[in-house]
């Protein structure tokens, strides 16, 4: 064999090791008792520490399968030979293989991971729907809407800053004969208490959307109870009434949040409808938004300082009246107890929930 034969074919004791083939004998195992224990120095074979029994190699078209099981040190001599030192990586934690990019399985590994995969399947096929089910019902959420077979609805209205229609809309709610939610927040009850004392003299729901509009998110639990109390304490000064429910501010919120929020005794509050009143969009365009999303047990949202409010409310509100549908405030729209809450944020009463 000539020196070039020799770099590109490998022959030891009758085990030849080549790119495309290899094959074995039995004189190849013939070593001394010294080469019983990995690793041994004295070993006679050019691979120190090889079993000196016959193999049968998971795979007769390439013997790296059978090594994946050896010692990290004699895998490291024996892939140094067949492609060059670079061409195989031995990971010493794991005991895989590796050739560039490739990872090299044995076929007993192979099956496992293809079995983990198959059960993984069949657990997500069976079980999976009610894995995620209980996933989501774990996530604190609040109420968006509420299940109820009545034509029955809420409207609500978040009050942050201006106060210009706030009059406007207590006549036009008073005309229709509608108790409706008002959100204020404790900067505005400050600055318009007047306000405050109107809307609860008309008979609508003065409720908490916070102490200055921050973002909930941001605070920890004891800043959020804190903010909340201080703004109820707000309200309750000028109305004699303390607020059960709250808005979060900018409708942000997370599960910290609204389990500070119930720790106190309260419910927080969001839409199902959203008029986008804000945007200062038409009042026909507010009308439309409002009365296509309209179903029973909803929860609408406006502003009482946008443009067009005032204007479309007196529509949406003749919509509503020939639908057969009745208005409440939040507070008796919602249950108080024995409730669950959807993935969608919709409540239901525990009894239907289990129907």
């Amino acid at each position: 064999m000539n020196y070039e034969e020799e770099n590109r074919r490998i022959s030891c004791g009758g085990f030849v090791v080549s790119k495309k083939s290899f094959r074995h004998d039995e004189t190849f195992f013939r070593a001394s008792k010294s080469s019983e224990k990995w690793g041994s120095s004295s070993c006679r074979t050019p691979f120190p520490g090889f079993p000196h029994t016959p193999f049968r190699p998971v795979d007769e078209r390439f013997p790296l399968f059978w090594l994946a099981q050896k010692p990290p040190h004699l895998l490291r001599r024996f892939l140094s030979y067949p492609e060059g030192w670079g061409a195989y990586t031995v990971r010493e934690r794991t005991g895989c293989i590796m050739r560039g990019k490739v990872l090299l399985l044995r076929r007993g590994t192979l099956l496992l991971i293809l079995t983990a995969l198959v059960a993984a399947g069949i657990f997500m096929v069976v079980g999976g729907p009610g894995f995620i089910s209980a996933s989501a019902a774990k996530r604190q959420l609040p109420i968006y809407s509420v299940e109820r077979e009545e034509k029955v609805c809420a409207i609500s209205f978040d009050a942050a800053w201006g106060n210009e229609d706030t009059q406007a809309l207590i006549d036009i709610l008073g005309k229709y004969n509608v108790k409706a939610t008002f959100f204020v927040v404790g900067d505005w009850v400050d600055k318009y208490p007047e306000s405050v004392k109107a809307l609860h003299d008309a008979g609508h729901e003065v409720m908490n959307h916070s102490l200055h509009h921050d973002h909930y998110n941001a605070l920890t639990a004891d800043q959020v109870v804190a903010d909340v109390t201080a703004c109820n304490e707000k309200i309750a000064a000028i109305t004699g009434v303390t607020p059960c429910l709250i808005r979060c501010p900018y409708g942000e919120y997370d599960d910290h949040v609204i389990s500070a929020i119930r720790s106190m005794g309260m419910e927080p509050i969001q839409w199902d409808v959203d008029s986008l009143d804000w945007k200062d969009y038409d009042a026909d365009t507010i009308c439309q938004r409002v009365t296509s999303k309209l179903s029973p047990g909803s929860i609408v949202l406006f502003h009482n300082a946008a443009l067009h409010t005032p204007e479309a409310l007196p529509a949406i509100l003749d919509h509503m009246a020939r639908e057969g549908y009745s208005l409440l405030p939040i507070s008796q729209l919602i249950y108080r107890e024995n409730y669950t809450i959807d993935h969608a944020g919709r409540q239901f009463c525990q009894a239907q929930s289990e129907q």
